[in-house]
């Protein structure tokens, strides 16, 4: 049985944030964000990362989920969305916890990039065709998580519920549980 988190993985933008925090307030349980960690455990924020270059943001990335792992930290962790393309990445999340992508549409996505751009350092650099091509360049390690979630067409309470089953029921109310 793997161990008791969910990573959230998909684009920048894609909610994983939002929707990690809301879950986990809902489920009582705790959220982290690897980027708001980042700055914290460096005192560095992610713009004066990439001034230094992406490679340089990558290892702090690296040291950051790796620690917050290490720690033990339980519930639920949203992972930066260009995480899971690193070399090794995926099979490492997958040994820690569950994964989910969160997959919404790409009118979406174009739509929070551009209202959150001067925010996010890569975002700032690109233009609209270079993020599409990133997006699909990162979509097939998002297609290793353990369910794909498009916000559009399956409702959260289904996420929610797969959350509880998978992460917060011991295996006596499995076992007693008539829908199992």
């Amino acid at each position: 049985m793997r161990e008791q988190r969910l990573l959230l993985i998909g684009p920048p933008a894609s909610g994983k944030s939002t929707f990690g925090a809301q879950w986990a307030e809902q489920l009582g349980i705790p959220f982290w964000d690897t980027d708001q960690e980042v700055v914290r455990r460096t005192n560095r924020s992610i713009s004066e990362w990439f001034a230094e270059g992406e490679e340089a943001f990558r290892q702090a990335e690296w040291q950051t989920v790796r620690a917050l792992l290490q720690e033990g930290q339980t519930g639920i962790i949203a992972i930066g969305g260009g995480f899971p393309a690193q070399a090794g990445a995926i099979s490492f999340l997958r040994q820690s916890g569950y994964l989910l992508w969160i997959d919404p549409p790409t009118e979406w996505l174009i739509e929070r990039w551009q209202s959150c751009k001067e925010t996010r350092p890569l975002l700032a650099r690109g233009s609209l065709p270079d993020w599409l091509h990133l997006l699909e360049q990162r979509r097939p390690f998002y297609r290793q998580a353990d369910l794909h979630w498009q916000p559009h067409r399956i409702p959260e309470s289904f996420i929610l519920q797969w959350i509880r089953r998978r992460l917060f029921i011991s295996s006596v109310e499995v076992l007693a549980s008539p829908l199992l």
